[in-house]
């Protein structure tokens, strides 16, 4: 009788201790407060995607011809050399484009002989950037934007050579290849990151000169990227 009762509980306690471990999920804990996690992930659906196809004015021309062609004393709206202000797309249309036929355009044709930006003002031009004034014509040299942070924007891996200096390059040398601080290369890029003026200008920050001059601060998704590459040590990658 007492061997038939000590089974009972025996069984009855492996019964309850089975139930409760196939029905008890242990969640493992998981620690996202990693300091070196730099992910910052941006989810934006507003405005119209960005096609590869398609130059957009606002988003990859104006910076370009600002930066290269409108810093002070050459076509901003104060000086306006040659009667030319090229700071906004009404002023860039009104005179020097025939749209859709790029060898046909002052503005472009100028660029492409190297006239401008003029030889005495130290700005040059790469020949991706003359490519994107060009196609921009040809396509009809309309003011079409887009939004480049359209969908989830990644900031994992983000590196200075294929990310950081071209934008540099589109939107902030045409004025800082000779006002401080320059930033022709990695070396005065980085002086700038660790004074500080580098991440508060381009974030806009109060006490700090807004960069880039003239035109809209940069997209969320670049600035993102940007922020995320100087949180990692600004790395020479």
């Amino acid at each position: 009788m007492r061997l038939n009762s000590l089974s009972t509980f025996f069984f009855v306690f492996f019964l309850i201790l089975w139930i409760s471990c196939k029905h008890d999920v242990v969640v493992p804990s998981v620690d996202n407060t990693n300091p070196k996690d730099s992910t910052i992930v941006i989810s934006n659906t507003s405005g119209w995607k960005c096609s590869p196809d398609t130059l957009y004015f606002q988003y990859e021309v104006l910076p370009i011809i600002v930066s290269k062609c409108a810093s002070d004393g050459c076509h901003d709206a104060g000086y306006r050399a040659k009667g030319y202000i090229l700071t906004d797309y009404a002023n860039i249309i009104k005179k020097g484009v025939v749209a859709g036929f790029a060898n046909s355009s002052k503005i472009y044709t100028e660029i492409a002989n190297g006239n401008m930006p003029t030889k005495a003002s130290n700005i040059t031009m790469t020949a991706a950037q003359k490519e994107i004034i060009a196609n921009w014509i040809n396509q009809g040299a309309k003011n079409v934007s887009c939004n480049p942070s359209y969908g989830i924007c990644d900031t994992t891996n983000i590196k200075f050579s294929t990310f950081v200096y071209p934008i540099i390059q589109n939107k902030c040398q045409g004025c800082h290849v000779y006002t401080a601080p320059v930033l022709n290369n990695y070396t005065q890029i980085k002086a700038s990151v660790q004074s500080g003026k580098f991440s508060g200008s381009i974030n806009h920050s109060s006490g700090f000169s807004a960069m880039p001059k003239g035109i809209s601060k940069l997209p969320d998704c670049e600035l993102s990227k940007i922020n995320a590459w100087l949180k990692n040590g600004a790395l020479n990658n």
